[in-house]
């Protein structure tokens, strides 16, 4: 999705994938009927850790884990076990259900995890998932670069206007008039810059 979209060497994008690639990791060693936490002595904060997950990711991984298991749990997933199993004349027991979710999760995190076909322009020294590290860093180090402001664009692109002509068709007079407002280009000319 990233490369149609643009940000086909974007790092935060591969770490997004590699987040959701845990959480179904998770569901399916641990299985939709485990309730992890991620905290503590949890066993899968255990196995993320084990398996290099940086401890900074852990709580994006939480809430994509407790989605995952959510949909999991929901009546329509499971139905939609039940039916993928009736087509392979599997029997419809909780054991195969459940090693049939188990399998859907190890196969969208397999394809979420593959980064080297999915982020082959990502370059892997800023992601903390691939050894390296990214600062979070978003100000630009340096002098800013001072930008003069402008008038508003409604005023740049109006054109001078000029009096109707009155019913006679002459001009009203200059000094019957009320003052009209200076546009960009009417302060030139008074500033002589212009």
């Amino acid at each position: 999705m990233a490369k149609r979209n643009g940000r086909g060497g974007d790092v935060v994008e591969m770490e997004l994938d590699l987040e959701a690639g845990w959480a179904c990791q998770l569901l399916a060693k641990f299985g939709a009927r485990s309730d992890l936490n991620l905290d503590g002595d949890c066993p899968g904060l255990t196995y993320l850790l084990k398996n290099g997950v940086p401890a900074s990711h852990v709580d994006v991984i939480r809430a994509n884990y407790l989605a995952e298991l959510t949909i999991a749990r929901s009546a329509g997933f499971e139905d939609g076990i039940r039916r993928l199993i009736y087509q392979f004349d599997i029997a419809d027991t909780a054991v195969n259900r459940e090693r049939a979710m188990s399998k859907m999760f190890e196969g969208r995190a397999a394809a979420l995890l593959d980064i080297d076909d999915r982020h082959d322009l990502v370059d892997r020294s800023l992601s903390e998932f691939t050894g390296g590290g990214r600062s979070n860093k978003f100000v630009v180090e340096g002098k800013p670069v001072e930008v003069e402001p402008v008038a508003a664009s409604s005023l740049m692109l109006a054109k001078e206007s000029k009096p109707a002509p009155t019913a006679t068709g002459y001009p009203a007079a200059r000094e019957n008039r009320l003052p009209r407002p200076l546009t960009a280009r009417g302060a030139e000319r008074q500033n002589g810059s212009g």
